[in-house]
C-alpha cells in the first residue's frame, strides 16, 4: 500500500497544489506526482505521507497540517495508493529541499486554473497540460476526486 500527501498552498492565485516531477534516477523520471511512497510496517496513510513528504521535500512536520484523509485510488497494478491532503504554509515553501534522489522540481497549480480546466479525455485517461508539466494517470485522478 502506498500513501501520498496533497499540499495545498495559499497564494496570489489562490489556493494550489504542490506537484513534484520525478527525477532522472527513480521509475518514470520527469513524470508529475504528488509527495509519498510506500506505507512501512505499521503505518497509517497519514503517517506515511507526512513522512514521504518531509524526506522529498525535506519540510518540517510542524508546518504540514492534515486536513482529511480521501478515498484510494486503485492503480493499474491493483495496489492501492491512499491520498492525504494537507495545508502547508506559504512560507514554507522557501524552505523546501528537494530530495535530488527522487524529485527533480516542484510547481504550484492553481485550483481556479483546474476547475476552469476540465482536462482531457486521451486513450481514456483524464489529463491536463499545465505550463509545459502533463498532469494523467493517477495524479490526475485524485485531482479528480478533491475537485
Amino acid at each position: 500500500m502506498y500513501a501520498v500527501l496533497l499540499p495545498f498552498v495559499n497564494t496570489d492565485k489562490g489556493d494550489c497544489l504542490l506537484l513534484e516531477v520525478r527525477s532522472d534516477l527513480v521509475s518514470q523520471p520527469g513524470e508529475v506526482c504528488f509527495p509519498g511512497g510506500k506505507m512501512e510496517e505499521g503505518e497509517t496513510p497519514e503517517q506515511a505521507a507526512l513522512r514521504e513528504a518531509c524526506e522529498e521535500l525535506h519540510l518540517p512536520s510542524s508546518e504540514i497540517c492534515v486536513i482529511n484523509e480521501l478515498l484510494p485510488e486503485k492503480m493499474k497494478d491493483g495496489r492501492l495508493v491512499f491520498p492525504v491532503s494537507a495545508r502547508i504554509s506559504g512560507e514554507a515553501l522557501s524552505g523546501i529541499v528537494l530530495s535530488g534522489k527522487e524529485v527533480a522540481s516542484v510547481f504550484l497549480l492553481p485550483l481556479s486554473w483546474l476547475k476552469a480546466h476540465p482536462g482531457g479525455d486521451g486513450r481514456n485517461s483524464l489529463y491536463w497540460e499545465y505550463e509545459g508539466h502533463v498532469i494523467w494517470g493517477l495524479t490526475a485522478r485524485i485531482i479528480r476526486q478533491i475537485l
